[in-house]
């Protein structure tokens, strides 16, 4: 057995990235819900034109505080697929309940992924909170249709503030989201994180480079 499952089974299995170890798991992803250009994010005001789609959460609010408190005993990091208003919100509140309960959780880091939609009140918890912010600015160069007709006009205003704001994220990371091979290329993540908001984030070069993925092959 690995050195990581011969350690005492009485305080479960434990994080260890030592080499002889066969299998090394740092962490977990929580996904609660999906893309926004297709409906599938979770948001706090309806999809346009309906009056009652929301969208849905995948994870349930007790589900993903007992998955939480599971990861912060087996100090395993978290990230937290939230793609709409309502998803980021959830997993903000449950995060922050956990760490008023257990707070040494905080020292585990938190990532939330994805934030294509973040209502303005959630905006300064994420820096109280010491989430770690992960954006993909080429999602909206992929999805195949626009979310304009999907928010209206106040939350799209509210969407490019929000996307704005993102060279002021203290621990910012720059993902593609890209599932084809052409779009993986990383010049065209730093494309992306380069165009102005609402599309792009309007990153400096070297914001960019600093919160793209490891090796970002630009000067």
């Amino acid at each position: 057995r690995g050195r990581a499952a011969a350690q005492d089974d009485a305080h479960g299995p434990r994080r260890s990235d030592a080499p002889e170890d066969r299998l090394s798991v740092p962490g977990v992803h929580l996904a609660l819900d999906a893309g926004l250009a297709l409906g599938n994010a979770a948001l706090l005001e309806p999809y346009l034109p309906s009056n009652s789609d929301r969208g849905a959460l995948l994870i349930e609010d007790e589900r993903l505080a007992g998955r939480l408190l599971d990861s912060a005993r087996q100090g395993l990091e978290v990230c937290i697929e939230a793609h709409g208003d309502r998803a980021a919100r959830a997993g903000l509140d449950a995060w922050e309940r956990l760490c008023a309960g257990l707070p040494e959780a905080r020292t585990q880091r938190l990532r939330v992924q994805g934030l294509e939609l973040v209502a303005p009140r959630d905006w300064p918890r994420l820096a109280s909170l010491s989430v770690a912010v992960g954006l993909e600015p080429l999602r909206a160069f992929l999805e195949p249709t626009s979310v304009s007709d999907k928010l209206g006009a106040r939350r799209i205003e509210e969407q490019s503030a929000w996307r704005g704001l993102a060279g002021q994220q203290k621990m910012l990371h720059v993902g593609s989201a890209a599932r084809e091979t052409a779009w993986a290329d990383p010049r065209r993540l730093f494309f992306a994180a380069r165009s102005p908001a609402p599309r792009g984030l309007g990153l400096a070069g070297s914001a960019a480079r600093q919160a793209g993925p490891r090796g970002f092959p630009f000067p």
